[in-house]
């Protein structure tokens, strides 16, 4: 699967346009956007177990399919710092864990990064993104919403996500961090829904 390096829409092939036209319209954020995976399918439901079930251990398993992907990126420098998207930490403390954080600190493992995942913070629980349209998804979360708890100042740092929508909490977070003097933000995340 090939997918927009700043969009995310799913691509015929690695060189064919943007069916949506961003490299025309569309300013993003971050420096390139990287998802593997459609989500549909095993991927999805491996995914729903991970994070609705109460299954942790899926990390590893969904890491290891990840990892073929981003292992060979050619930004990837050992300087970089993997940051999972933060959850607020009474959604993590029901939920038992950030799954970001649990696939952040696998991948880290993997790729020999260092992870951090208590240096970027929510702020607010926030009404839950599922089920709301692009429009609201966008006006429901801003940078204002996150924390970033250490100096992050001239650094380049990869945002771990797991699933791709409309890109709003994947912009929201990237928007904070760069306010917070990070240099660069990279995106991984594992997969990305066909809305």
């Amino acid at each position: 699967m090939y997918n927009c390096q700043r969009c995310g829409l799913l691509l015929g092939s690695l060189d064919s346009p943007c069916p949506g036209g961003c490299s025309e319209h569309l300013t993003v954020p971050w420096q390139h956007l990287l998802v593997p995976f459609v989500y549909q399918g095993p991927i999805r439901d491996v995914l729903l177990r991970f994070k609705y079930q109460s299954q942790p251990i899926l990390a590893k398993v969904l890491a290891g399919h990840w990892y073929p992907y981003v292992r060979n990126a050619s930004y990837l420098q050992q300087d970089m710092i993997l940051l999972p998207v933060p959850m607020h930490w009474l959604k993590s403390w029901r939920r038992g864990y950030n799954h970001a954080a649990l696939l952040a600190e696998v991948l880290s493992g993997m790729c020999q990064l260092n992870m951090q995942s208590r240096w970027f913070y929510r702020k607010t629980v926030g009404v839950m993104q599922q089920g709301l349209s692009r429009s609201a998804r966008l006006r429901n979360l801003s940078a204002d919403d996150f924390y970033v708890s250490y100096r992050l100042n001239g650094k380049t740092v990869i945002l771990i996500d797991d699933v791709v929508t409309t890109t709003a909490t994947i912009r929201a977070c990237t928007d904070a961090l760069l306010r917070h003097g990070v240099e660069a933000v990279y995106v991984w995340a594992l997969a990305k829904t066909l809305r």
